[in-house]
């Protein structure tokens, strides 16, 4: 081929990547500016599959070619979007693949299931979509829309009102003073989907080091606990607004994936607002970054040179910290032992749930 042709084949591949970079971000915003990497994957394969789609074409589908191809189209999209200074961020999510994953399949077989009964064409059977599904890899990874000329004055100028934000500080002040308490773990405690996915992590770890597949393992349980969470009652009090109006400004924050709601109806900062304000939140409450990946720690792991779980006044001195994933590859891969303290990760830890 001519280098006219390559030129002119490389501008029409430029093209098609720019027109799905379009309706990929539609799709992104739609979203509210967060979405699961599994899902992205999955929008891209649905813009692939027109309406004249066979089922050869969905055989011929290749996830790890989807993923190239998606990164790629991220790329592009950024280079548009850093003349508004605005960026699509691919980050981890605190809970660790294993846990996101868990509450993501069912719903990928779902969205795959009602692509394949909008298809006009001849369509494939239960089993081929599921066995596809299965071919989607868990992933805690999300793609966040984020503003890049954000500082800590503007980065709660959003459309909130100046009241809402005044608001909002409160309750993310309310969280960070909340997680400088320590509290013994219990029953309660255990039913955390934290603490769980903590447990799993070790148990793999473990038996990965032991070579043990079969037999259950001993794993370390630790007694404290601190939370970056607050209830409705907490949050009432915020000298703002009235309890009926921070419940539904609670209600939009989540909404909005800025905050999360637990079972337990306890509010915490989600994945989005937590990404969005981490340099407000590391110049207003100095929070600490996790020591692999360097991001803020609202969930995972936390060594302490100091925990006291006095009634009178706990205090916990932070140490490090870690997201799951973080931990798991730091005590597998770097050292069993704090850098800073010295002390030993598999032994007296605190949740950070």
């Amino acid at each position: 081929m001519s280098d006219v042709g390559m030129e002119n084949r490389s501008r029409g591949v430029e093209l098609v990547r720019d027109e799905l970079g379009r309706y990929l971000l539609q799709y992104l915003l739609f979203c509210q500016g967060i979405c699961n990497e599994s899902f992205m994957l999955l929008a891209l394969m649905r813009l692939h599959l027109t309406d004249g789609s066979s089922s050869d074409d969905f055989y011929r589908l290749n996830m790890v070619e989807l993923n190239a191809e998606l990164d790629a189209i991220i790329d592009l999209v950024n280079v548009k979007l850093d003349k508004l200074k605005f960026k699509i961020c691919k980050v981890s999510h605190p809970l660790g693949k294993d846990e996101v994953s868990s509450y993501t399949k069912d719903d990928i077989e779902k969205l795959l299931l009602a692509i394949n009964d909008d298809s006009d064409e001849d369509t494939l059977s239960k089993d081929v979509i599921l066995e596809f599904a299965s071919q989607v890899q868990a992933s805690n990874k999300y793609y966040v829309y984020v503003n890049l000329e954000s500082d800590k004055e503007t980065e709660l100028a959003t459309t909130y009102t100046v009241k809402e934000i005044e608001c909002m500080k409160r309750l993310i002040k309310m969280m960070v003073n909340n997680s400088t308490r320590p509290r013994e773990v219990d029953t309660t405690v255990r039913a955390n989907p934290v603490f769980k996915e903590i447990k799993n992590m070790l148990s793999r770890y473990e038996r990965d080091r032991g070579g043990d597949t079969e037999e259950e393992v001993n794993v370390p349980m630790w007694t404290s606990y601190i939370s970056y969470q607050i209830g409705s009652t907490e949050a009432a009090s915020n000298m703002v607004m009235t309890s009926t109006e921070t419940q539904v400004f609670l209600n939009t924050l989540c909404a909005d994936k800025w905050f999360y709601r637990t079972r337990n109806g306890r509010y915490g900062l989600d994945l989005k607002g937590a990404f969005e304000l981490q340099e407000y939140l590391r110049d207003t409450y100095e929070l600490q970054l996790c020591s692999v990946c360097k991001q803020i720690v609202l969930q995972g792991i936390l060594c302490n040179d100091n925990t006291s779980l006095a009634p009178d006044k706990p205090t916990t001195a932070k140490c490090n910290s870690w997201h799951i994933d973080c931990f798991h590859h730091y005590i597998t891969h770097i050292s069993q032992q704090c850098e800073t303290c010295g002390n030993n990760l598999l032994e007296n830890l605190t949740y950070i749930l």
